[in-house]
This record gives C-alpha cells, sequence and structure tokens, in this order.
C-alpha cells in the first residue's frame, strides 16, 4: 500500500480541525440560546419577599390598576408574574382592595423597571373607588386557590366585567343575590337596571 501524500495529509488535518471548530463554535451558539431560553421568573410576592423587586402599586378606577416593577441592586434579569388572585391591599380603609381577575407579566429582562396595567375587580363591596393617589400593597389572598381556579372558566366566556365582579364578591364577601344588586347598568354604574338577575 503506497503511502499517501504529504499534501493530502495536510489538508486533512485541516479540514479535521475545521470541523472541531465549528464544533465548539455550533455548542457556544446552542449554549446561547437555551441560556436566553431560560429567562429567570419568579412571582411577585416571592419577589418582594426574597428582595429581587420593589413594586409601586397606584389606583386606576375599579377594572384597572398601574403596577410599577422595578428590579433592586444587585438582582438579575427577571420576568415577574402576577397570577390571577393576587391581592392588591389598599392603603386606606375607605378604599376597596382589589383582586388581578386575570394573570399579568413584567417583564425585566431587559429594563430596570416597567409599569403595567393589571385587569381586577374589587375587594370590598361598600368601600370607595380607587384612583391614582390610592395607593395598594401586593399580596396572597386567603381564597386566591378558589379564585384562581373561578376567574379562568369565567374569562374564556369572556363575559361583562359585571360578571367577573359579582364572582369576586361571591368569593371575598360572600355575597348574595341582593348585595349583587349594587351592580346596575347606566352612566357611571346608577340609575340602571342590575347586570345580575338570576340567584
Amino acid at each position: 500500500m503506497r503511502p499517501a501524500p504529504r499534501g493530502l495529509w495536510k489538508r486533512s488535518a485541516s479540514a479535521v480541525l475545521k470541523i472541531a471548530n465549528f464544533g465548539v463554535l455550533a455548542l457556544l451558539l446552542t449554549a446561547l440560546v437555551v441560556g436566553q431560553g431560560t429567562k429567570d421568573t419568579t412571582d411577585i410576592v416571592t419577589g418582594i419577599q426574597q428582595r429581587k423587586i420593589q413594586v409601586k402599586v397606584n389606583g386606576d378606577g375599579i377594572e384597572r390598576i398601574n403596577v410599577e416593577v422595578s428590579r433592586r441592586a444587585g438582582s438579575p434579569p427577571t420576568i415577574v408574574r402576577i397570577p390571577t388572585g393576587t391581592l392588591f391591599a389598599s392603603g386606606s380603609g375607605s378604599v376597596q382592595s382589589m383582586v388581578a381577575t386575570e394573570p399579568a407579566t413584567a417583564d425585566l429582562s431587559s429594563t430596570l423597571s416597567t409599569v403595567i396595567s393589571v385587569a381586577v375587580a374589587c375587594a370590598n363591596m361598600h368601600l370607595g373607588v380607587p384612583d391614582s393617589d390610592d395607593t395598594f400593597t401586593v399580596q396572597r389572598a386567603p381564597n386566591q386557590a378558589e379564585l384562581q381556579t373561578v376567574l379562568p372558566v369565567i374569562a374564556r366566556a369572556n363575559p361583562e366585567y359585571a360578571v367577573r365582579q359579582a364572582a369576586v364578591w361571591i368569593i371575598t364577601d360572600d355575597a348574595d343575590y341582593d348585595d349583587l344588586g349594587t351592580l346596575v347598568s347606566g352612566f357611571g354604574g346608577f340609575g340602571g337596571s342590575r347586570e345580575i338577575n338570576h340567584p
């Protein structure tokens, strides 16, 4: 068997080296893509308790609430989850606390702070409607598990706001049919017919 020409060995070695280098590059790119796909996530209450984030919450009427979420110094990029049923406890005894009726996220993976608007319903039937001057703290609702079971089912039916509000009051305030008579149609919720017509 005749030995292979020296030039062929050089070309073969060069090809092997290129393949090896390509393999290393491919591994690095794969690791980068995988790393990008596994961003750190935390729910809002846990993030506050672990001092990863700080939160400022202000009222925005009866159906929405504004939540400013910021990373604390030294905290890694993260995505903050606000689960259905999260309680926004009012700082005033005369203003309603609010409950998240849909999940929301605050993406802090590429920014230090962001403000999001969260869909809510009130958790105190007989208190005042929040405005932008009212502040809230974030807590886990005592009945959050029940809210997380009921509200997504209602959301799939895409009902009027009154139906979502009635569901929250039934869970948080033990409201009955007479109590739900406060939910009426009409300008500003006054002077109209009741929204919930079946006990």
